[in-house]
């Protein structure tokens, strides 16, 4: 049997990739923090020696939304390892034994375009899109293929909780598709990249919006 190993799979995109994957008969390993914590170096390499999967997918991901000027040191440092050092130090530990695996990162449009209070967030997004395109070519003669997913504005709690109704409805108005992405249509780009159905897409990144980034 497959195995995808999932971080992130008790949000709304993880949970839909977990689904996704599970639904193709992938068996589907999804550690919680308190297995793997991924604001900490040592539980990641701890917990990542033991782990062995054909797909890779990083979906965990923090958000602290303000001016860059009320930021603390404190939610900089967790934004940039949960979001960018994590999926590395995951990566460094399961990449050099793969053969042939799958690893997809998500990402998000804001690490290409960006908008006021994003600061840590759009940096550590953009840092991953550098990851992905440097560990495909890394990872090219192992036959290891490195994509990410950059999902623009998504219905899911953190979208939510940032996000009044009022200012939803004017963000549905602004994309293209006229609507909120649905979890399971981020998750259907991510399977493909992460699964044997991908056979030569590597070092990419693609943007699931509904058109947004590309006005």
């Amino acid at each position: 049997m497959m195995r995808a190993l999932i971080t992130g799979a008790s949000g709304g995109i993880g949970r839909a990739v977990r689904e996704r994957f599970g639904a193709a008969g992938y068996e589907t390993i999804c550690p919680s923090r308190g297995e793997m914590d991924l604001r900490s170096p040592a539980s990641i390499r701890g917990y990542m020696a033991g782990a062995g999967a054909d797909a890779l997918v990083c979906c965990a991901g923090v958000l602290y939304a303000g001016p860059a000027g009320n930021m603390s040191d404190a939610h900089i440092s967790e934004t940039l390892q949960v979001n960018l050092a994590a999926p590395l130090m995951m990566a460094r530990e399961a990449l050099p034994r793969m053969r042939g695996g799958r690893m997809v990162c998500v990402g998000s449009v804001w690490g290409s375009i960006s908008r006021p209070g994003r600061a840590a967030y759009s940096a550590s997004k953009a840092g991953l899109d550098g990851l992905t395109r440097a560990l495909a070519l890394e990872f090219a003669g192992s036959g290891v293929l490195v994509n990410s997913v950059a999902p623009g504005y998504t219905d899911t709690d953190m979208v939510r909780r940032y996000n009044s109704e009022e200012e939803l409805d004017r963000i549905r108005k602004a994309i293209p598709l006229g609507r909120l992405a649905d979890p399971r249509d981020v998750a259907e780009a991510v399977f493909f990249l992460g699964s044997e159905r991908n056979r030569y897409v590597t070092g990419q990144v693609l943007a699931v919006d509904g058109g947004f980034s590309v006005q």
